[in-house]
């Protein structure tokens, strides 16, 4: 039986990319400029020049049927600073292009019950590839919209093929949701200008969501708060 490999491999990666940031382009149409939020509720957020997202993806999960015996597990961290792109009075946009910081562990393993063959995947090192992050608040949206994604490098190995390299990519996005109805979305505070997030989704993680083993389900946390960098220089005192 064929033995599926990793759901996406580097090259279909920018794709994805691309048809995220043109799905979230700011407000469209009257319905965006007539929206009832208040202004004064978004300057907290919209005067801020940059964000700072902390996310972590993890999963763990089983499988059996007659033919397959899938197993494993996966913790991913990213950082990203997200530079405004545009703003309005009830609107802002955020974007960044790569990730700050970032660690992914990752286990799995898909064996063939019938001849032995196994399919073994596991996190190895190696930059990130194809990461992003945008940010909106206001418009259309119910207080804010978020979609985050990085391509971890991992490395498969196959009983009959031997090693090969491949690309993990984890999102917060439900691919098969029609519009912007999959993307990550919520209120914004109602105090304070960090928010606090979370989300479960059915997820592609090689051997689950191939052919031998449906979707995983991946828990996605966040945390989105105005960016301070750290070796910014000190304001002096003022004198008196």
């Amino acid at each position: 039986m064929r033995k599926p490999r990793i759901g996406m491999g580097l090259a279909a990666v920018p794709a994805v990319v691309v048809l995220l940031m043109l799905a979230l382009t700011g407000p469209t149409g009257p319905s965006a400029q007539g929206s009832k939020i208040p202004v004064t509720s978004l300057k907290a957020f919209t005067s801020v020049a940059e964000w700072q997202i902390d996310i972590t993806w993890h999963a763990k999960d089983a499988y059996e049927d007659k033919d397959w015996r899938a197993s494993g597990e996966v913790t991913a961290t990213a950082r990203y600073v997200l530079k405004q792109l545009d703003r309005q009075d009830a609107w802002g946009h955020w974007q960044a292009l790569g990730v700050q910081s970032s660690n992914i562990t990752l286990g799995t393993g898909l064996t063939n019950k019938h001849n032995g063959s196994r399919l073994d995947y596991r996190s190895t090192a190696g930059p990130v590839a194809a990461a992003m992050a945008d940010f909106q608040v206001g418009g259309t949206s119910p207080g804010y919209l978020l979609v985050c994604q990085a391509g971890f490098p991992v490395k498969g190995t196959d009983t009959s093929m031997g090693p090969f390299d491949g690309i993990q990519v984890l999102g917060t996005t439900q691919m098969d949701m029609p519009g912007l109805s999959g993307v990550c979305s919520g209120p914004l505070p109602a105090s304070g200008a960090t928010i606090h997030g979370s989300l479960v989704i059915p997820y592609i993680v090689p051997p689950f969501g191939s052919s031998a083993a449906p979707k995983t389900r991946l828990g996605i946390q966040y945390v989105i708060r105005p960016y301070v960098d750290p070796l910014a220089p000190l304001v002096p005192a003022k004198k008196r």
